[in-house]
């Protein structure tokens, strides 16, 4: 599951480059002057920061409770209801 976790990981950050990329070439055809072409750095904190994979009980996921496996929650998943987040 950790391998999995990381290849996850390791594709999306290959594909925020190519999707930044994409988007320089892009402004630079529509005109656009001053863009560079050197990758945007992000020092991500608090709730921007990345998860910690290496610590993570429960993989997120967006795909709904119907598709959700190995959530890992006291109590589990709770149906149909909201409920506060508690930290």
């Amino acid at each position: 599951m950790r391998r999995a976790v990381s290849d996850i990981a390791n594709s999306a950050r290959a594909n925020n480059e190519q999707s930044e990329r994409i988007i320089q070439q892009l402004l630079a055809e529509a005109g656009i002057d001053g863009i560079g072409d050197e990758l945007v750095s992000v020092d991500a904190r608090g709730a921007e920061a990345p998860a910690d994979w290496g610590s993570l009980k429960s993989p997120e996921n967006y795909v709904g409770y119907e598709r959700t496996e190995n959530f890992a929650s006291p109590g589990g998943a709770v149906v149909g209801s909201m409920l506060p987040l508690r930290g």
